[in-house]
């Protein structure tokens, strides 16, 4: 322990040591369920969860999605902040890229588009948004008896507030969250220091959380797109 601690800068070890520290101690939790990937021939239910305007890589796979709609029954985007580097206008940065992205598609007005909520301040706190509303109102749609799937390509605010709001969506939603990885060569966990109090209520949560464990079940996009179809 000393020695990986001794590679790691002291920021990242505080926020490892708050993020993990209560679960390492917390009785063994059930098994977290791992959602099957869905047929080749079967359309997927989507919201899609985005900080665009953090960095290109969004840009590339909203293109892909909207692309790609024989595959993907698109529901909904919901625009994401993206921390201290977006400040409080980064998630209306977010949200004014999407439509403006949705204008270029000549897509505008047909598939809604809502902002999400700014980050937690407070572990039980929720803050409420438009984005929120959205995603709890579609997974709990009775009329579809279809999982959601909820693919958050940055923070997990959006999919945490919402759980947060209505526990009863874990039973209707399967949370894809994006990581940054370079597997299999380097997997660093990013996204568990960008936010704590998220972060720690998020993974001590008991839904179908498809995050896809990094070391463990981590994929490549080449991978990914091999099992969409």
């Amino acid at each position: 322990m000393k020695l990986i601690i001794s590679y790691l800068p002291l920021h990242r070890v505080v926020a490892i040591i708050l993020l993990f520290g209560p679960l390492l101690s917390a009785p063994l939790r059930a098994e977290r369920v791992v959602p099957e990937w869905p047929a080749a021939d079967e359309k997927i239910r989507v919201i899609i969860d985005t900080d665009l305007a953090n960095e290109i890589d969004d840009l590339y796979a909203l293109g892909l999605v909207l692309a790609a709609q024989e595959r993907f029954d698109i529901e909904g985007i919901v625009a994401a902040h993206w921390g201290d580097a977006g400040g409080p206008d980064g998630l209306d940065e977010s949200y004014e890229l999407i439509l403006e992205c949705m204008r270029v598609a000549g897509m505008e007005g047909k598939i809604p588009v809502l902002k999400g909520s700014q980050p937690f301040q407070f572990s039980q706190q929720i803050i409420p948004s438009p984005g929120v509303d959205f995603i709890v109102e579609r997974a709990m749609d009775p009329s579809d008896e279809r999982p959601l799937w909820v693919i958050s390509l940055g923070a997990c605010t959006n999919i945490a507030m919402a759980w947060k709001r209505e526990p009863a969506i874990k039973d209707r939603v399967i949370s894809l969250w994006h990581g940054r990885t370079q597997w299999p060569v380097k997997c660093p966990p990013r996204r568990a220091v960008d936010s704590c109090l998220r972060n720690r209520w998020w993974w001590s949560s008991c839904g179908p959380c498809d995050e896809r464990r990094r070391t463990r079940d981590a994929w490549q996009g080449a991978d990914a797109a091999q099992r969409l179809g």
